[in-house]
C-alpha cells in the first residue's frame, strides 16, 4: 500500500504487482484506488506514477465523495448515517424529543421543509455530537505518543473533500460528517491529525509514528473511504 497526498487529504493506495508491463490506476468495485504494476517495477517508481496522475485521482475520489454524501436522504422519513448505521430520520415540532430513539434520529422540524433545510440541521447535529464525544478521544489517543504536545485547538466543521487537517499552527480541524463513520475509523483520522503535530510531511517518520499507536491504520484508512 502506498500513501498519497492529495492537498489536505490522504489517501491509501492498494498496489497489485503482475507480469503486466505497464502501470494502470484504476478505482475499485467499492470506489478505492489501486495501483496495478509490473513485479519488476519499485515502489519508489510506482509512488512518482502516483503523483504525476495525482489530479485525475483526486478528481475520481471528489465524484465519489459527492456521491456518498448524497446517500443521506434529507427529507423527513429519510435516511442518515450516524457513527457506521443509517438512522430514519424524522421530523418533529418539539425541541425535547431531538436525538436518537432506536432506528429512528428526531430532528426540529425547520421553518421550510426543503432538503437544504434539513440537510444544515443534519450537519448542525452533527457537530453538536462531534463536540461533545470528540475532545476525550483526542485527548485519550494522544496520550499514546507519550509526550506533552497536545492540540493547539480543535474545530469542527463540513469539509467538501478532506477527512480533516492540521494547521502548522497546531490547529486540528475535523470534518464533521465524519459522524457517519464508526468511531474505530474517526480514530484513525485524529491519530493522523495528532501525528502530524510531531512530523508535518507525509514521510517515513510520519508513518513509523502512525503506526506505533495505531499498528492497524492501514485497514481503519480503508474502511474509512469505503464508509465515507
Amino acid at each position: 500500500m502506498i500513501c498519497l497526498n492529495l492537498g489536505k487529504c490522504l489517501v491509501s493506495v492498494e498496489v497489485f504487482r503482475s507480469e503486466r508491463k505497464s502501470m494502470v490506476l484504476t478505482l475499485d468495485s467499492q470506489g478505492g484506488p489501486e495501483l496495478k504494476i509490473p513485479n519488476s517495477c519499485s515502489l519508489k517508481e510506482a509512488h512518482r506514477f502516483l503523483e504525476k496522475n495525482q489530479g485525475w485521482l483526486g478528481e475520481r475520489l471528489r465524484q465519489k465523495f459527492s456521491q456518498s454524501t448524497r446517500q443521506n436522504k434529507y427529507v423527513d422519513c429519510g435516511r442518515v448515517g450516524f457513527l457506521g448505521k443509517l438512522y430514519k430520520l424524522r421530523l418533529v415540532d418539539s425541541r425535547k424529543l431531538i436525538g436518537i430513539s432506536d432506528d429512528i434520529l428526531f430532528l426540529k422540524r425547520p421553518s421550510k421543509e426543503c432538503s437544504a433545510k434539513i440537510q444544515r440541521l443534519v450537519v448542525d447535529w452533527y457537530r453538536s455530537e462531534m463536540e461533545s464525544c470528540i475532545p476525550e478521544r483526542i485527548k485519550r489517543i494522544n496520550q499514546y505518543f507519550g509526550d506533552s504536545i497536545v492540540p493547539r485547538s480543535v474545530k469542527y466543521r463540513k469539509m467538501k473533500s478532506s477527512y480533516g487537517n492540521c494547521s502548522s499552527s497546531g490547529v486540528i480541524t475535523l470534518n464533521v460528517m465524519l459522524m457517519k463513520a464508526g468511531f474505530k475509523n474517526i480514530d484513525y483520522v485524529i491519530a493522523h491529525e495528532l501525528c502530524h503535530l510531531r512530523c508535518w510531511s507525509h514521510d517515513f517518520e510520519f508513518y513509523s509514528l502512525l503506526k506505533s499507536v495505531m499498528p492497524d491504520w492501514k485497514v481503519r484508512a480503508r474502511n474509512l473511504e469505503k464508509d465515507f
